[in-house]
C-alpha cells in the first residue's frame, strides 16, 4: 500500500517535470539543418507584435480607367452617359452597400482564419481603415479583402450574361489522384434556379460536330457549323471558354487548378489558390470595387525591451511565491511548490493551444490566474491536517468565489473587442485548470503524502 503511494508520487513528480520541459524549454528538433521547437507559438495580439494597417477607397475610375477629381455632388451634375462610365455609379454608393461590403470582407478574414482584426468604416464615404496581425497569411488577407468576388458566364460571341454570383450555392476545393499525380479541383456547386440554368446552357452550348457526307451530296462540300461556346470569368478575368459535350443535371462544375503534380509544395500552392477563390465566391460579391490605399506595417507601441521587463517582473512573483512556501510550509510547501510550477507549466501550455490571443490584458489575466492559484494553494497550507474532507472543503469555498469572476470572463471573451477577449479568454481557461487540477493532480498527491 505504501509503495503504490509513492509510485503516484513519483509518477505526477514526472509528470510535472515533463510539463514543465515542453512548456518552459519546447521540443526542439533538427530540421533541414536547423533547430525547429515542434511546440506552437504564443498568438501575441496587435498591441503587443504590431500589425498592418490596410485602408481601403471607393474606386473612383472610370471603366477606361481614369480617375474622376469631383465630389459626389459634381459628379451627380454629370451627363447620364458619363455616370454609366464610373467603375462605382453614384446610385451604388449607398449606406446599405458599405455595410454589405464591410460584412463580405469580415467574412473573407474568418475564412482565412483571420480573428484578430479591428475594421472601422466611414458610412458617407465608404472609406475602411483594416488592422490584421502581420504574418504569412497577411498578403493574401490584402489580395482577399479588396477581390471583387465577382462571378458571371457568359455567351461568348454576344456577350450575354448566363449565370452570375446569384445562382451559386457553394464553391469548395477538393483532390483527386490521377496517374499524373494529384489534382486540385475547385468545386462549383449551384442552387436551384443554377442548376436548371446550367442544364439549359449545356443543352444550348453543345460541341457541334461536322456533319458528315452522305452518298448522294458526294460532289456538295462538308457543311460545319460552329460552335456555340460560354466563357467563365472571376472578377472579370477570363476563365476558361468552351463548349459541352452532353447535359449537366448534376448541378456541379469542376475547374482544374494547375496540373497533376505529385509535389507537396505544388499541391499546397494549388490548394491555397483555391481556397483563396473559393472565399471570394463564397462571401458574396462586393457591390462596391475599392483601391488599395494604404498598406504598411506599424509597429507596437510596446517594445521588445519593455515585454522583456515585464516577463521578468512576473518570473520575479512567481519565484518569489514558491520560495516563500517552501520557507513558511516546510515540507508540505516543498509539495505545493512543485504542484504550483506544474500549474503554470500547464497554464501556459494550454494558453498556446487554445487559439487565446494574447494582449496586454491577456497577459494581466494570467497573472491573475496564477495568483488564484498561489492562494489556493497558501489556503491548503494553512489547514492543520491535510485530507480528502479539508481539500475539498478548501477548493468549494474558492469555487464559490470564482463563479462570479467566472461570468465576466465568459461575457469578456464574446465581447468582440480583441483585449477584453483575451482578458476573458484567459481567466476562463484559468479557472477551468484550476479545478480540474486541483481534484486530478493536487488532491491525489497530497493525499497519498500526507496518509
Amino acid at each position: 500500500m505504501k509503495l503504490n503511494k509513492e509510485l503516484k508520487i513519483i509518477f505526477i513528480t514526472l509528470m510535472i517535470t515533463l510539463i514543465c520541459l515542453v512548456s518552459f524549454v519546447g521540443i526542439n528538433v533538427e530540421r533541414t539543418g536547423t533547430m525547429k521547437n515542434l511546440i506552437s507559438k504564443y498568438k501575441l495580439g496587435m498591441d503587443l507584435e504590431g500589425y498592418r494597417g490596410i485602408e481601403l477607397k471607393v474606386d473612383e475610375s472610370t471603366k477606361g480607367g481614369q480617375t474622376q477629381d469631383k465630389t459626389d455632388s459634381e459628379i451627380e451634375t454629370n451627363e447620364t452617359e458619363e455616370k454609366s462610365e464610373l467603375i462605382n455609379p453614384i446610385q451604388e454608393r449607398t449606406t446599405q452597400n458599405y455595410e454589405k461590403s464591410k460584412r463580405i470582407i469580415i467574412s473573407r478574414l474568418k475564412d482565412l482564419k483571420v480573428n484578430n482584426y479591428i475594421i472601422k468604416q466611414d458610412l458617407e464615404t465608404g472609406k475602411m481603415t483594416i488592422q490584421i496581425p502581420e504574418d504569412d497569411k497577411t498578403d493574401t488577407a490584402v489580395s482577399l479583402i479588396q477581390s471583387l468576388g465577382k462571378f458571371e458566364i457568359k455567351d461568348t460571341q454576344t456577350g450575354e450574361i448566363l449565370m452570375n454570383n446569384s445562382d451559386l450555392k457553394k464553391v469548395s476545393v477538393g483532390y483527386a489522384n490521377q496517374e499524373q499525380g494529384v489534382s486540385v479541383y475547385l468545386n462549383i456547386e449551384f442552387n436551384k434556379e443554377g442548376k436548371e440554368k446550367l442544364r439549359n446552357i449545356t443543352t444550348a452550348y453543345v460541341q457541334k460536330q461536322d456533319e458528315q457526307e452522305s452518298p448522294e451530296n458526294a460532289n456538295t462540300e462538308n457543311q460545319t457549323e460552329e460552335a456555340k461556346t460560354i466563357t467563365m470569368y472571376i472578377d472579370d478575368e477570363e476563365i476558361m471558354s468552351t463548349a459541352f459535350d452532353a447535359e449537366n443535371n448534376s448541378g456541379l462544375l469542376q475547374l482544374s487548378i494547375g496540373t497533376s503534380s505529385n509535389n507537396q509544395s505544388d499541391i499546397q500552392d494549388y490548394f491555397e489558390q483555391g481556397t483563396q477563390i473559393a472565399s471570394r465566391l463564397n462571401s458574396g460579391n462586393l457591390p462596391i470595387k475599392f483601391e488599395l490605399g494604404e498598406n504598411r506595417y506599424i509597429l507596437s507601441d510596446i517594445t521588445s525591451n519593455e515585454l522583456d521587463i515585464m516577463i521578468c517582473v512576473e518570473i520575479v512573483i512567481f519565484t518569489l511565491m514558491t520560495i516563500y512556501m517552501v520557507i513558511k510550509y516546510k515540507e508540505n510547501g516543498l509539495a505545493l511548490s512543485i504542484l504550483f510550477i506544474g500549474f503554470v507549466a500547464l497554464y501556459l501550455l494550454l494558453i498556446r493551444y487554445t487559439n487565446v490571443v494574447l494582449t496586454i490584458e491577456g497577459l494581466f489575466a494570467i497573472a491573475f490566474i496564477i495568483i488564484l492559484q498561489f492562494i489556493l494553494s497558501i489556503n491548503i497550507l494553512r489547514q492543520k491536517q491535510i485530507t480528502s474532507e479539508s481539500l475539498n472543503k478548501v477548493a468549494l469555498k474558492e469555487i464559490y468565489k470564482y463563479i462570479p469572476i467566472f461570468i465576466i470572463a465568459i461575457v469578456a471573451a464574446f465581447s468582440g473587442w480583441s483585449p477584453l477577449e483575451s482578458f476573458g479568454m484567459s481567466i476562463f481557461w484559468g479557472i477551468v485548470l484550476i479545478i480540474i487540477y486541483h481534484f486530478i493532480v493536487t488532491k491525489v498527491f497530497l493525499k497519498n503524502q500526507n496518509d
